[in-house]
């Protein structure tokens, strides 16, 4: 009887140090997950665009999924240094993928700028006549130079088509020179370096959304030029 008492006892004690260690463990470990940093995420839209007149006419365009290679088509933010290495900040993110926030921008400041509809995300048919937008970014970096300084390069081009599903199904003679009316191909660089004083990634993010804002005017220009050969191009060089 009192060896079964001793027992009891001592499987007592053992599980009082068991719960004891289960619920340290427990607090170690949400201890832990705590002291995890919260990611911070970030968009190239913006909320202060300028309201367009509404004298204007209602386009349609097509932007189209943007070109972009996949050392930068990815959540977190990447900073490029000069000697080949890139630093990937996992809690610092875009809101999607780098090629869908330049999409959306593009496409929001062109909605914007130009009065227009985008048909790809807004469920249209395509049974009317619209600008078709094809971008490609060969660079879209933030670029960290061995004595700290940060800047950001943009290359990008772009192809812009007028396509028009009710033109005619015979071939013209000058069919050449139709398709040469109704398409342009544009490029247009952007480079700022960012001043040391101001070499948080809010800057960074603030300035990059200037290049978007620079590359939305001249994609709108190139549009009312060819609607209008007379109408000069901003910023970019088309052909």
């Amino acid at each position: 009887m009192t060896e079964n008492k001793l027992l009891k006892t001592q499987q007592r004690c053992y599980l009082k140090v068991l719960s004891s260690l289960s619920v340290g463990l427990f607090a170690l470990i949400v201890s832990g997950c705590s002291s995890s940093p919260t990611p911070k995420f970030y968009s190239l839209s913006t909320q202060t665009l300028t309201s367009s007149s509404s004298n204007q006419k209602v386009r349609m365009i097509e932007v189209l999924p943007v070109g972009l290679s996949d050392r930068l088509n990815r959540i977190p933010l990447v900073i490029q240094q000069e000697n080949g290495q890139a630093k990937v900040l996992f809690d610092d993110r875009w809101t999607s993928t780098l090629s869908a926030e330049l999409r959306d921008a593009v496409s929001a400041r062109l909605q914007q700028t130009l009065g227009a509809v985008d048909r790809y995300n807004s469920g249209m048919t395509g049974g009317q006549a619209a600008y078709r937008i094809a971008l490609d970014f060969s660079n879209f970096d933030f670029i960290e130079k061995s004595n700290q300084q940060r800047f950001i390069l943009m290359n990008t081009t772009w192809t812009l088509r007028y396509d028009d599903p009710n033109r005619p199904l015979s071939i013209p003679k000058n069919a050449q020179t139709l398709s040469q009316r109704h398409q342009l191909s544009c490029r247009m660089s952007f480079y700022e370096e960012i001043p040391q004083k101001s070499r948080d990634l809010n800057t960074l993010v603030t300035v990059s959304q200037k290049a978007i804002d620079q590359l939305s005017i001249s994609i709108a220009s190139s549009v009312k030029h060819l609607e209008n050969r007379n109408q000069p191009i901003t910023g970019g060089v088309c052909s």
